[in-house]
């Protein structure tokens, strides 16, 4: 991407880039709490945390208590690249239970679902283990 070195990406600065106007051997590792605010606020993110959950199966209507794992489990492989773990599932459901009922004034239930669990997405895009690669 080319770097206009007068006006950078507002991006670029909530994610700590690097000043341009100087040369630096090696860049510091940081880490700033607009990264996370971004990660739970941004449109980008929004957008992007509905569109996968549009993705996966079954949230078209209720899914039963005994299907949610799976569920769960294909969203954990697909940001993840593994399944949950039995106390990660019953975290998020426990999640989708109380964002649901957070969502009472959503009066569509697919719409209610569908947002709930694009909250569980952006919660899991937010964590450590989606930002970093061991």
């Amino acid at each position: 991407m080319p770097i206009d070195r007068a006006a950078s990406y507002e991006m670029f600065s909530t994610f700590d880039y690097v000043e341009t106007a100087n040369h630096i051997e090696q860049r510091p590792v940081t880490t700033v709490p607009n990264q996370a605010l971004f990660l739970l606020n941004s449109n980008l993110v929004h957008e992007q945390a509905r569109r996968l959950i549009e993705q996966l199966p079954n949230l078209d209507h209720q899914v039963p208590n005994s299907d949610l794992g799976s569920v769960i489990s294909d969203l954990f492989e697909r940001l993840y690249g593994r399944n949950a773990s039995g106390d990660e599932t019953s975290r998020a459901i426990t999640f989708l239970e109380q964002t649901q009922l957070a969502l009472s004034q959503v009066t569509d239930d697919r719409e209610r679902r569908l947002q709930s669990w694009a909250a569980l997405c952006r919660t899991l895009i937010a964590g450590n283990e989606f930002m970093y690669v061991e």
